[in-house]
């Protein structure tokens, strides 16, 4: 998954990682975050920029097949919803 990001002067791009049924949302604080399935078929992953590198973490060992959607709580918190060959999933951090 490539990422163009603004450093106030030029656009730089940037190699976030290798998967697909991506949605991407920012968090209260601004932060971005991602979800998809790694083309490695780990599973279902959410990655965010913590101010010097993408910090990922998989929240399942099931690949989703369709779209993902990523949401925020008020809280901050991240919850996705996708689906896998058995069934439709929803994570949400706690």
């Amino acid at each position: 998954m490539r990422l163009l990001r603004w450093n106030g002067a030029s656009w730089t791009l940037e190699i976030v990682g290798k998967g697909a049924y991506s949605s991407v949302g920012f968090d209260p604080l601004g932060t971005l975050h991602i979800s998809y399935g790694p083309s490695d078929a780990t599973g279902m992953a959410v990655t965010h920029w913590n101010g010097a590198a993408w910090e990922t973490v998989l929240v399942d060992t099931e690949s989703p097949r369709w779209i993902t959607d990523l949401k925020f709580d008020p809280a901050g918190k991240p919850s996705v919803s996708y689906g896998t060959p058995t069934a439709m999933k929803l994570a949400r951090k706690l």
